[in-house]
């Protein structure tokens, strides 16, 4: 089994979201907006409920990562990207 790691950027803030999925990216994305939409607390889910969920961009960082790597390939990026709180709406690294 493989996953993908994605980006999303909130377009009005800059700010933005590393996240991992088994999933393809739409599917993800309509989760994170349905956990917004069920008044769930995340950051991410939050912001999506402020600024609209056309307010952010998908963007595939890394296709077909091995489902025992997709940790690693996340902190890295969460790392290189720089978005954990208060910089981004990562919360921890996995």
């Amino acid at each position: 089994m493989s996953g993908i790691i994605y980006l999303l950027t909130n377009t009005r803030t800059n700010m933005q979201y590393v996240g991992q999925t088994i999933q393809s990216l739409d599917a993800r994305f309509s989760g994170h907006v349905a956990a917004a939409n069920s008044g769930e607390m995340s950051l991410i889910a939050n912001a999506i409920r402020v600024s609209g969920s056309s307010a952010f961009t998908k963007q595939i960082l890394e296709n077909n990562v091995r489902a025992t790597d997709l940790d690693n390939y996340e902190a890295y990026y969460i790392s290189f990207y720089n978005t954990r709180r208060p910089n981004g709406y990562n919360e921890r690294l996995p």
